[in-house]
């Protein structure tokens, strides 16, 4: 009987002073990739602008195909090859200018460790009655009726800050949609225990 071997542990490169990494979740339909990209490709050009405008280099971890003719990760293992190429401390943006699946990159998202931001385009919006409901699960916002969707986002988005010790919260954009703005506790207290700080939280907000 052959000697069980162990397979080998690589660790994955750590990411260079200065530098985000960008992923893009798809659709499981090939179809449905192709013709949203034009769409995603012209959102990821400004969002590298105004990345560098930041002093920051924008590098996407997953490349174009060019044999499907997209740039968008699509299905679950091929999310879960990305993430185990990608540093788990680096900063990250999730850039989605069409609507696609979250589970792709979910158990990449829950076990990274650094800083992720999430950039959507403007949607719906929400009354100030839903603001707090939607984080249930499978509940949506009026506006969304007859709109695709499971109303799973954002509870998935809830369930990622907890475990970064984070808090998520919705208020109304001007001009419509809505602004979801996560808070980042200081570094100390999100290291184990809850301490006092005498800085503010970190707060990222992100129109919708």
């Amino acid at each position: 009987m052959s000697a069980y071997v162990f397979p080998e542990l690589r660790q994955p490169p750590k990411a260079k002073a200065k530098q985000v990494y960008l992923i893009a979740s798809g659709d499981l339909r090939l179809s449905a990739n192709q013709k949203c990209w034009p769409a995603q490709h012209e959102m990821e050009l400004a969002l590298a602008q105004a990345v560098e405008a930041a002093g920051y280099k924008l590098v996407r971890a997953h490349q174009y195909k060019d044999d499907q003719q997209h740039g968008f990760i699509a299905s679950q293992k091929e999310g879960m090859d990305v993430f185990g190429e990608i540093d788990p401390k680096s900063p990250l943006i999730v850039a989605e200018a069409v609507w696609q699946y979250s589970h792709h990159v979910l158990a990449g998202l829950l076990t990274h460790r650094g800083p992720v931001l999430t950039v959507r385009d403007h949607g719906p919006g929400l009354s100030e009655a839903e603001l707090g409901a939607v984080f249930a699960r499978f509940a949506r916002g009026t506006a969304a009726t007859g709109v695709a969707g499971s109303g799973l986002g954002l509870p998935i988005a809830r369930a990622i800050a907890d475990r970064h010790r984070a808090s998520i919260s919705l208020s109304p954009a001007a001009g419509g949609g809505a602004i979801a703005e996560v808070r980042f506790p200081a570094a100390g207290a999100a290291r184990g225990r809850r301490s006092s700080r005498s800085t503010p939280p970190r707060s990222t907000r992100c129109a919708q």
